[in-house]
């Protein structure tokens, strides 16, 4: 059952590693009780920010149940916001029932109070923008009058001039007038009066005059002040009156006094507020662009033709003229020294510019219209050329201007494309081009020299793509925020490929690409539905994921926030294949015969017959006298004749004779070096002992010290031949399904391969769990079975399946497989987990029960163990065994010569370094263990083979005198090559080599202290024999699969998951991830690798999958040959002696013989169930008479004293993995056991320390000094 009380106490360490400054733990018992406080993150602490305070508190069932909650404090925001954020919680709490939550809400929370601090701030401008607007049309409505009409007109009209005869009388009489000779009034008053009258009768007609009242209509669409043309919306302009006072201060125009005839009436809004932020002191005059303005002097018309304003048409193109028509403007101007100070007024050159020049356009784009394309290119390029560089400029800058909102506007096109997956996994630069602004992408064609169609570079894709970054340049110049799909797919690569936040910002900050939080939160907002698995036969497998974050703070007690996950994954391995529905086929229930089954308790008949099934398998396994087993060895023996065939060549073409006496490079080399250890070489030619200072021939100080500086400084001065690389063409289909050929490297040809074709795996839901225990590795496979339709969990598509997993959950599914049960008597239907909870089950529930009937709850699946980590721990398990007696020579030759670095290597922590030394030592043993028999068949004049090495190595070398040749044949031509054979064979996917493999090397897990991965062996031996044809054919021709169509490639399902796991990783956040970002990047993996490779492609970065990296260990294999040439430890008669010279014990000669005999005991006690103790068989082989005596020693101790030695090792493992699963096994198997099971944990428990089984990684950099 789940502890709900341990996922609380994680979260609540979660939370606090989280938010350490805002969370308040109040109560822990019987439940927790704490106080958050949540602010928005983007906002500084100002007044305008806002806060609250939520108490949660856990309940029993907690996160199965809602937490209890209450927001206690509200900061900056009103009560009304109380019932908005209960509702938002519950809202979050039911979309996340089920998982821990409260990161969740308060995370959500966060955004909430972010988006209400934001609309605040909103609807304040909008409340801010209406005062305004009222107080402008208040005051705007101060200058409206009654409306003129021509009835008001008039009878203003008539009452005025009454009032002006009234005056002009009043004057006269007055002042009268000087009389002229013949007593009638002056000429000069009468041509005044005169002139008075005819002005007021002209105006009196205007009124009546249609051409004068469009000319009013015209200055009323003008400003009076830059003559732009005023846009009536909603709002109405600015009057002239408003601003007299500002007008004539800033001009020197008195806007009072103008006449409406001649003078436009309005003001355009941008004028009206720069004029209201002169006024209130919000701007300077200095400063505001209206310094600048030269206002007109008047708009005299006289008729449409000549009038300025009634020809100028502000909204598009002008009217048309005849280029004859060159009349000068002849309305009547104003002298501005009679009305306004001349250094206040100024003529508007540039408006009566722009209609003169109108004409001219209009007739150059006729003539331009009716050119032919060649004519306009010849055209256009004479004019530029005659150009100016400062009109160019401004040419260039005109086009920019011209284009900036077509640009704007197809920025917002594509504005969102970067938020649908799908279509950024799909995009092509090409066909996002051919949609953007032609005059933007022909003005990078021009530059670049290119053809002016862009159809013509589709098969050019790095032209494609630098034009496609430079139309996004350009675009973002236009608009800051835009976020561009090229540009984003850049990113978004950037931060799978190195999880920088600071990488991804440099780049949102130079391109249209976006910043960190964009990039994570469009992995956030990524859904997807959940992964069905498909019809046929299938494999499942799974493997935990963890991310740790990172401790910020320093406090008591401070734990590291961990998220651990269990990922899994399912490959179709037969689409059409229907064995998995046949229940006939189901896995034997019953690998050991002393389990749950032998209690009073029973089960079906069947049972009994798999028991004597088992019982005959074990024997065949012990006596090792099937047929199959003889295959076994056959296939072995054929590969490592291949090898020794190799090794029998290159050292033939190495020898030379030189007089009578067959000698190679290497002997020279080895002598030398020999020498060198001891003596060095003054270069006079004398040779000197190495503490020499002064030369005894020569007897000089200076040679000898040149000579041990050359000495440091000199590298080996080998050269090795580089091999030449074998290709074959493949020929296949793309994902487009277009015919593509790539070369295929022939490694391991030898092998044949029963791939077929590229397949993959895909990622389902996650378990959010850690497999360390009983508990949880069944909720994995429960939800295994349930999404892969097993009848056993009401499904009705398959009755069994496989699934693959790596070594410590292997050994916790089968021995839920032994003991797990489902109580079937009288319809119980309880789960259990163990043969003890059942039994005390029977006792308490079904009392006086004579046969209490049950099932096994997991016999519906095969189980496989990861071939890759099969694969390492043999080479962990082949490096323990034989460091000390040559590994470790060989690794101080590579270079790993500090006690850190040794370590680092014989813990194999580096799976690629440690399959290149097995590489080094195996080819270079070849190569040594021939080379006796090549020369002796050099003298004799024979053709050396490989059966006359056999041959010869058992005449000569059979002998006890020889026992380093021995011991180091069996290491070589079983167990090294063995293992290779294993990794071929998985890369190649042949079964047949993979069993012959696993065969010649089950002795290495036996020999020594490997507890987990000898169970593995055996019980996975036994279910390869027990299993249907049918099924053992479906899983021998899926031992491993390649995912890049590469054959020589392929990997077991452990290490294709550990990818994809990686893969996940990569698109995870910093931080502690949320089971919500785990569930969608999980779902949306697939898609998200495919936009990644896509991305990559597109920018040029080509996909090494399915690329094999060239080895170069020609120098390596030289320089451990020397090692062992110098020593002739092959050649060493007497006492068995490692590489460096240490004693080695007696015993270890005949390691595979005392191997066999552990293995022989582990099956009979384990599987069979005989109880015999046998102490000596419990030991691993000892390899030294130090170790042998340490283990001997044991013994004499007592089992408290053994209990105490075990609780200290469990302390010391720092894995939590590893901690929890030996902390079951010692609790529940050992604690109240026997003496001897209490010496067999220890040396498990040593063993799993002295490998590094329990540390991390360490760097690849400190593994060499």
């Amino acid at each position: 059952m789940t502890d709900h009380k341990e996922d609380q106490v994680n979260e609540i360490e979660a939370l606090e590693s989280i938010y350490p400054d805002e969370i308040e733990v109040l109560e822990t018992d019987p439940f927790h009780i704490f106080n958050v406080i949540i602010k928005p993150t983007e906002f500084e602490e100002t007044d305008e920010s806002a806060s609250c305070t939520v108490k949660f508190q856990y309940v029993q069932n907690y996160p199965d149940e809602a937490p209890v909650f209450e927001i206690t404090d509200l900061e900056n925001l009103d009560e009304e916001y109380e019932d908005i954020l209960n509702d938002f919680i519950n809202e979050q709490i039911s979309e996340n029932l089920g998982m821990a939550m409260v990161f969740t809400i308060v995370s959500a929370l966060q955004e909430k109070i972010a988006v209400i601090i934001e609309d605040r701030k909103r609807q304040e401008e909008e409340e801010k923008e209406r005062v305004f607007r009222e107080k402008e049309e208040a005051e705007q409505k101060r200058f409206e009058g009654t409306k003129v009409s021509v009835e008001t007109f008039l009878a203003w009209k008539l009452k005025f001039e009454a009032e002006v005869n009234e005056l002009k009388a009043q004057r006269l009489k007055d002042n009268p007038e000087p009389k002229g000779l013949s007593g009638s009034p002056n000429n000069t008053t009468l041509q005044k009066i005169n002139r008075q009258q005819n002005e007021t009768s002209v105006a009196w007609s205007n009124e009546n005059n249609p051409s004068l009242s469009h000319h009013r209509l015209r200055l009323q669409a003008i400003c009076r002040l830059c003559t732009v043309t005023i846009k009536y919306d909603k709002r109405n302009p600015y009057t002239k009156e408003r601003f007299h006072t500002d007008i004539f201060k800033l001009f020197g125009i008195d806007v009072q006094t103008e006449n409406e005839n001649e003078y436009p009436t309005y003001i355009c809004r941008r004028d009206g507020r720069e004029l209201y932020k002169l006024r209130s002191g919000e701007q300077t005059v200095d400063k505001s662009f209206l310094k600048d303005l030269k206002p007109p002097v008047l708009f005299t018309h006289e008729n449409n033709d000549t009038c300025i304003a009634c020809k100028f048409n502000p909204k598009g193109r002008p009217h048309k003229r005849r280029l004859l028509d060159d009349t000068p403007h002849k309305g009547k101007k104003i002298k501005v020294e009679e009305k306004h100070p001349a250094s206040f007024y100024h003529p508007n050159e540039n408006f009566n510019e722009a209609c003169s020049n109108s004409v001219m356009i209009d007739a150059l784009l006729k003539h331009f219209e009716n050119l032919s394309n060649d004519g306009k290119t010849e055209f256009l390029h004479e004019m530029l050329n005659k150009m100016n560089e400062d009109d160019l400029h401004l040419m260039s800058f005109i086009i920019g201007k011209r284009i900036s909102n077509e640009i704007y506007k197809d920025g917002q096109a594509f504005q969102l494309l970067y938020k649908d997956l799908k279509s950024m996994a799909d995009f092509q630069c090409i066909d996002w081009l051919e949609q953007r602004n032609k005059t933007v992408l022909s003005f990078l064609l021009g530059t670049g020299n290119l053809c002016s169609e862009l159809s013509f570079l589709r098969d050019s894709k790095q032209t494609i793509l630098t034009i496609t970054r430079a139309v996004e340049q350009i675009y973002m110049v236009n608009n800051p925020v835009i976020i561009s799909p090229l540009s984003f797919l850049m990113n978004i690569s950037a931060y799978s490929l190195s999880g920088s936040k600071t990488l991804v910002d440099i780049l949102g900050n130079a391109n249209p690409a976006a910043h960190y939080k964009t990039v994570t939160e469009w992995l956030r907002d990524q859904n997807a539905d959940e992964i069905k698995i498909e019809l046929g036969d299938v494999l499942n497998v799974f493997d935990n994921e963890q991310v740790i974050g990172r401790k910020h703070a320093i406090k008591p007690g401070n734990k590291a926030a961990i998220s651990i996950i269990t990922n899994k994954a399912y490959c179709c391995m037969d689409p059409n294949g229907n064995l998995q529905e046949n229940p006939e086929l189901k896995p034997v229930q019953l690998l050991k015969v002393n389990n749950v089954s032998s209690s009073k308790s029973t089960c079906s008949s069947n049972e009994e017959q798999d028991s004597e099934k088992l019982k005959l398998v074990v024997d065949n396994i012990l006596t090792e006298s099937s047929p199959q087993f003889a295959k076994f060895e056959k296939d072995h023996s054929e590969q490592l004749a291949l090898f020794i065939k190799s090794a029998i060549e290159t050292v033939m073409l190495e020898q030379k004779d030189e007089d009578g006496e067959i000698i190679d490079d290497f002997d020279v080399t080895a002598a030398k070096e020999s020498l060198e250890d001891h003596m060095i070489q003054c270069p006079c030619g004398e040779w000197n002992a190495d503490r020499k200072i002064v030369c005894t021939k020569c007897k000089r100080r200076d040679g000898l010290k040149k000579a041990k500086e050359s000495k440091k400084e000199s590298t080996a001065d080998y050269t090795p031949k580089q091999k030449t690389m074998l290709k074959k063409l493949v020929f296949e289909k793309d994902s487009d399904k277009n015919t593509v050929v790539r070369e295929e490297e022939l490694r391991y040809a030898q092998v044949s391969s029963n791939h077929k074709g590229k397949q993959e795996i895909i990622v389902t839901d996650p378990v959010f769990c850690n497999p360390n225990s009983l508990e949880t590795v069944a909720r994995v496979l429960r939800m295994i079975g349930t999404e892969n339709g097993i009848v056993r969990y009401g499904g009705s598509l398959r009755h069994w399946t496989f699934i693959c997993c790596d070594g410590l959950p292997y050994l916790i599914c089968k021995k839920l497989k032994d003991e797990a049960v489902v109580c079937t008597n009288n319809n119980c239907n309880k789960q259990f987990l163990s043969q003890k909870e059942f039994l005390n089950h029977v006792k308490a529930d079904h009392p006086g029960t004579e046969h209490c009937t049950f099932i096994h709850e997991f016999d519906w699946f095969y189980l496989r163990i990861g071939a890759g980590h099969y694969e390492m721990n043999l080479m962990k398990s082949f490096f323990e065994l034989n460091w000390t007696p040559f590994l470790e020579s060989l690794c101080e030759k590579m270079g790993f010569v500090s006690e850190a670095a040794k370590q680092y290597a014989k813990a194999c922590k580096d799976t690629h370094k440690t399959w290149n030394l097995l590489l080094v030592f195996h080819l270079a043993s070849l190569r040594e263990l021939v080379l006796p028999y090549v020369r002796d068949c050099i003298k004799k004049g024979t053709h050396p083979d490989v059966k006359g090495f056999f041959k010869f190595s058992q005449t000569f070398y059979r002998s006890i005198n020889f026992p380093n040749y021995r011991y180091y044949f069996l290491q070589v031509t079983r167990f090294s090559q063995a293992i290779i054979n294993f990794r071929m064979a998985v890369r190649r996917n042949n079964s047949d080599l993979i069993k012959s493999a696993k065969y010649m090397t089950k002795e290495l897990f036996n020999g020594r202290s490997h507890p987990k991965y000898q169970s593995i062996e055996v019980y996975d031996t036994l279910q390869d024999l027990m299993m249907p044809e049918a099924v053992m054919h479906l899983n021998d021709a899926y031992t491993s699969i390649t995912t890049t169509g590469n054959h020589s490639t392929g990997e077991d399902f452990d290490f294709i998951l550990e990818e994809k796991n990686r893969q996940v990783k990569s698109w995870i956040p910093k931080g502690v991830p949320t089971d919500s970002i785990w569930l969608s990047v999980c779902r949306n993996n697939d898609m998200l690798e495919k936009l990644k490779r896509s991305s990559l492609s597109l920018l040029g970065i080509h996909a090494t999958e399915g690329k094999i990296k060239e080895l170069d260990l020609e120098e390596a294999i030289t320089g451990y040959r020397c090692v062992l040439r110098k020593s002739n430890y092959l050649g060493k008669k007497g006492d068995h002696t490692s590489l460096s010279g240490m004693a080695l014990d007696d015993g270890l000669v005949d390691f595979l013989e005392e191997s066999s005999k552990r293995r022989l005991y582990f099956t009979r006690t384990e599987i069979l169930g005989e109880e015999i103790d046998i102490p000596l068989m419990r030991h691993p082989v000892a390899i030294t008479p130090e170790e042998k005596i340490k283990l001997s020693s044991i013994q004499s101790m007592t089992v408290d004293e053994l209990k105490k030695e075990i609780i200290l090792l469990l302390q010391l493992i720092t894995d939590p993995l590893q901690q929890d699963f030996h902390n079951y096994l010692y609790k529940s198997e050992v604690k109240s056991k026997n003496k001897a099971k209490h010496i067999q944990f220890l040396e498990q428990l040593r063993e799993t320390l002295s490998t590094f089984d329990n540390q991390e990684n360490s760097n690849e950099e400190s593994s060499q000094n």
